[in-house]
């Protein structure tokens, strides 16, 4: 990429998240970006989550700062050490997000918020967030007092005047009293709007218009980058000897039909009522389903340290836990996928693989509408663990036909195998108009 600067300065991205978990989707970023053209650098709050992990490393070829290196600065001061042209995160939902977006504005800075998974665009999801925030115990405060300590000091000094505004203390009082609804049904939901948001599709826009109000014309409709090696695979297929090898590489038989399953982080999150130990059940669950089938499973964690050993599958046959390989390799090598939400199940739509979804999954009361999978018929519902195995049986037969049209036509967007080199130009293009004009005053000028 070039030409986004008419000086020999590059342009300098910061990208923000909560962890690093999420490193992947800044890492294609840079990517699509020509190195001459900008560097970036990765903050985030590991260790405010109580996460142990060094104060600099870089992961991905990316700079990675843990926000303890700031001490107690303010947002302004680590904002203007840093001196970004353009200030790059996954969310729009945190106290974090809010103390972010407010505090570039003021310093003029431009902000990017980037999609990267599923914006739900039904009613019921209202529901799933109060259910969620219903688990939430003392414990769960506690956990969160070293974090609230920093941010709510940030919150206040982006507000100004903010004792003195109810608004202020009713947003605290909604992210305390009910955080997954006030986070995905937010107040003053103006405190999280980005200079620009980039979505996947049309529908993901929609949702960001009704929900936080914001105006069509802050919004581009991008694409899921997630999606551009799915495409180049469809036009280019692996043969058989390549794949049989893909197989080989993660320790199971090329033999044996695989059945694929990307942890979705329903436990992590509390939702439809998963917790860590009914994650391993649900996982034990699925590894029976396959056996019985007599098929294989790959089974990729969120986690990076999630092993075969946290789920007792150590020795045991016909299992691989692994994100050694890609999801684009991973789906492809799969005769099945099993999944409920989240956009990994994307790839499977693109590569034209049987998506089984497990209702029990979603804890009963017709929340399987949730799913938009179902709800456009790209995925085939199952209803009991024992009705699994045959529909794994017979998918693998190839028994099994879904149409992928209306789900596409809603939640797919631009598929041309080039979202990320237009969402790294759209980035840039912002970057560089705000140097370009001189909205940015002094924390933009200088390098790293």
């Amino acid at each position: 990429m070039s030409g986004a600067s008419s000086t020999n300065e590059r342009l300098r991205v910061l990208f923000f998240d909560y962890w690093l978990s999420g490193i992947h989707n800044f890492k294609r970023i840079v990517d699509a970006t020509d190195p001459r053209e900008a560097s970036f650098l990765l903050l985030h709050l590991s260790s405010l989550r109580g996460r142990s992990v060094p104060s600099l490393e870089i992961v991905e070829d990316i700079l990675c700062v843990d926000i303890r290196v700031f001490g107690r600065s303010s947002l302004d001061r680590i904002l203007e050490s840093l001196r970004p042209h353009v200030v790059l995160g996954l969310n729009m939902f945190t106290l974090f997000d809010r103390a972010m977006f407010l505090t570039c504005a003021r310093l003029n800075i431009p902000t990017v918020y980037l999609q990267h998974g599923f914006l739900l665009e039904n009613d019921a999801f209202l529901d799933s967030c109060k259910d969620t925030d219903q688990t939430w115990r003392i414990r769960d405060y506690l956990a969160r007092v070293p974090k609230y300590s920093h941010l709510v000091p940030w919150y206040m000094r982006a507000r100004r005047r903010a004792l003195s505004d109810p608004v202020f203390w009713k947003v605290l009082w909604s992210l305390a009293a009910s955080p997954a609804v006030a986070s995905h049904y937010p107040l003053a939901p103006q405190e999280l709007w980005p200079t620009l948001a980039l979505v996947y599709s049309q529908n993901d826009s929609d949702r960001l218009m009704q929900n936080y109000s914001l105006a069509p014309e802050r919004i581009g409709v991008v694409g899921n980058p997630e999606l551009d090696a799915a495409l180049v695979r469809a036009r280019q297929p692996l043969n058989a000897e390549q794949r049989a090898d893909l197989v080989r590489s993660i320790g199971l038989d090329p033999a044996v039909p695989v059945v694929f399953y990307a942890d979705e982080g329903l436990a992590e999150a509390a939702t439809f009522g998963w917790t860590r130990g009914g994650w391993a059940d649900r996982m034990t669950e699925l590894y029976s389903c396959c056996q019985d089938a007599g098929v294989q499973l790959l089974f990729r964690p969120r986690r990076v340290e999630t092993t075969t050993a946290d789920l007792g599958w150590n020795g045991k046959k016909g299992v691989a836990t692994t994100r050694a390989v890609t999801i684009v390799d991973s789906v492809d090598l799969s005769a099945v996928v099993v999944g409920t939400i989240t956009t990994v199940l994307q790839t499977a739509v693109i590569l034209g693989k049987p998506i089984l979804v497990p209702v029990w999954y979603f804890g009963g009361r017709g929340r399987e509408t949730h799913s938009p999978y179902l709800k456009y018929r790209a995925g085939i519902p199952v209803q009991s663990p024992e009705l699994l195995r045959d529909v794994i049986s017979r998918a693998v037969a190839g028994e099994l036909r879904i149409d992928t049209a209306e789900f596409a036509a809603r939640h797919l967007g631009p598929c041309d195998g080039s979202a990320s080199s237009r969402i790294a130009r759209a980035i840039l293009d912002l970057a560089a108009r705000g140097r370009t004009e001189s909205g940015c005053p002094s924390p933009c000028h200088g390098s790293h």
